[in-house]
């Protein structure tokens, strides 16, 4: 399996996980600051929120806060962003903009099927044991350390974060935001408080 099909899989599966979900927007303040709440989630009778990939999103100047049952993160550029311009954004390049996380910045994780696709487009049978070393990031770079040199080339160290993809949360914050900027629309009436 390629880099690409392990890469489309995951985004694939996140979507699945949001299919059902509804969205709701309402304007904020935080301090001196407007801002934007967004609630992406299901809704159980009587209109709560309920679990099972529940997502709310604090859009405040050009932060995006972003806490639920799927995990927290902190995503921050350079400038104002609203939920129009992150609805346009690429995977890669919101990821990128990740400055807190279970899994760290840039929203990234070591996904051992990733690093095996990836390994198998560069090496393809070179190494001792290559793809079973693909289990962990320690692993891997235990791996490289011993074969790196003989078996990649000098370049061998550019080959350190060849599992680093994409963390799953990362998936869904941006996913989420998405699909609240297709059911919702930029220029959306916004309830005038959370829950109405």
């Amino acid at each position: 399996m390629t880099t690409q099909k392990v890469a489309e899989l995951r985004v694939e599966q996140q979507r699945r996980n949001l299919a059902e979900h509804v969205s709701e927007r309402w304007d904020v303040a935080c301090g001196d600051e407007a801002g934007e709440r967004i609630i992406v989630g299901r809704k159980a009778e009587g209109g709560r929120w309920r679990g099972d990939y529940y997502l709310d999103y604090l859009i405040i100047r050009n932060r995006v806060i972003v806490v639920g049952d799927c995990g927290a993160a902190v995503y921050e550029w350079g400038g104002q962003v609203g939920l129009a311009f992150l609805a346009t954004c690429e995977l890669d390049y919101f990821a990128s903009k990740c400055t807190a996380s279970a899994t760290g910045r840039n929203g990234q994780w070591w996904d051992p099927d990733y690093a095996s696709a990836c390994l198998m487009e560069v090496v393809a049978g070179r190494g001792p044991d290559a793809l079973a070393a693909c289990g962990s990031r320690f692993e891997w770079n235990g791996w490289l350390g011993r074969h790196g040199l003989d078996v990649l080339g000098e370049d061998y160290c550019e080959f350190c974060n060849i599992g680093e993809t994409e963390a799953p949360t990362t998936i869904i914050h941006w996913l989420g935001l998405k699909l609240a900027h297709q059911r919702l629309g930029s220029a959306a009436t916004r309830n005038p408080q959370p829950g109405t």
